[in-house]
């Protein structure tokens, strides 16, 4: 009789708790945004202009995300947004061939099931981005290049642009004066030479779900041979995502950025070295560190990691870039002068251009842009 009364008093004692005890707070979801306008010798009559534009990108695909949105939806938006801009080299503001033409790439990748789609020399379109996603998502392939890309995007119902609708008197001036060089892509890159957008645009997202995407887009490389693809629609090389590790967008030296495949590297470097006190931050340093002494080559990274922390690295003069990651939550809504709700959130914003960080708070954010 003792023992059935010691069991009931057990039972009763767990079933309380169970039904009483207070309920653990629900941790609320993260998300971040990282942008890049490209890692080269960016000049200084341009360089506030495109600090600007990749503020403007992160923004607009941190709307999505605050509202809810998918990573997908926001990264094809941020780059959207850098392909309109004519300080950058992608969509309008892309450069010219050898032969006086365009030829555009991009990959956009999903790290929820590794699914990716990209092309290549693509000529036809004003959004790279935005056909690699119809790859990723309406065909069964995951890179279609040149003149069957420009078939696929008429196919898709997209817009049809020429050569004029995408090429800037600045890109035609930039184009004359490097006819000049043997070797564009070391020059462009790998020197002091000052130029104006001759790299990838790029961004990584995190999601409320967890789920990262990364996307690179960039309208090639001035004076380049027909035809030349570089690293930026070469899965593993202009971006990788995989959401148990991280997402990271490439920029830089095209041809070296292949030869290490930077962008996996980086990650299966982050995977292996995850629990030690070798940080991701130290492997993306690491990995950049071994492009220049093996290949001679320079560029940029920025990555986020499954826990939404955002980290960029370059070895060029300067890199261009933008991001925004939640912080602390908030009770109240946060409105700018004009009386626009900006966020439910207080958020940690910064973009730069060089070794120094120009920072604001969400308060001003809105109103700066």
């Amino acid at each position: 009789m003792h023992t059935h009364s010691s069991q009931f008093f057990v039972a009763s004692t767990i079933c309380y708790i169970l039904i009483f005890r207070p309920k653990p707070e629900k941790k609320k979801p993260r998300f971040a945004i990282m942008v890049h306008g490209g890692a080269y010798n960016i000049p200084d009559e341009i360089k506030d202009e495109a600090e600007l534009g990749c503020r403007k990108a992160a923004y607009k695909g941190y709307v999505i995300l605050n509202a809810g949105g998918s990573a997908m939806d926001a990264v094809e938006h941020a780059v959207n947004e850098l392909e309109n801009n004519p300080v950058f080299d992608a969509g309008f503001g892309s450069v010219l061939t050898r032969d006086e033409q365009v030829e555009m790439d991009a990959i956009i990748m999903n790290g929820d099931d590794l699914s990716c789609g990209s092309v290549a020399c693509v000529t036809s379109v004003k959004h790279p981005i935005s056909l690699a996603r119809k790859v990723m998502e309406e065909t069964q392939h995951t890179l279609i290049v040149g003149k069957g890309a420009d078939a696929f995007s008429k196919e898709m119902g997209m817009p049809q642009v020429t050569v004029d609708d995408l090429v800037t008197d600045i890109a035609r001036a930039e184009f004359e004066k490097f006819k000049g060089y043997g070797s564009v892509v070391d020059n462009v890159f790998n020197t002091n030479v000052v130029q104006h957008g001759h790299d990838t645009v790029g961004c990584v997202a995190i999601d409320e779900a967890g789920n990262i995407v990364a996307g690179t887009s960039t309208g090639g490389i001035t004076n380049k041979l027909p035809g030349r693809v570089g690293d930026s629609p070469i899965i593993g090389s202009g971006c990788y995502s995989d959401k148990s590790i991280g997402g990271i967008s490439t920029t830089g030296h095209g041809e070296s950025i292949v030869k290490v495949v930077l962008a996996k590297s980086i990650l299966d470097y982050m995977k292996i070295t995850e629990g030690t006190q070798f940080s991701p931050a130290d492997c993306i340093r690491d990995n950049l560190d071994t492009m220049e002494e093996k290949v001679g080559g320079c560029g940029g990274v920025i990555c986020i990691t499954k826990n939404g922390e955002c980290i960029r690295d370059y070895n060029t003069p300067r890199m261009c870039y933008a991001e925004i990651s939640q912080s602390m939550p908030t009770e109240t809504e946060i409105v700018n002068k004009s009386g626009k709700i900006v966020t439910m959130f207080s958020n940690e914003s910064k973009s730069g251009y060089g070794r120094k960080v120009n920072s604001w708070n969400v308060h001003d954010f809105d109103s700066k842009i």
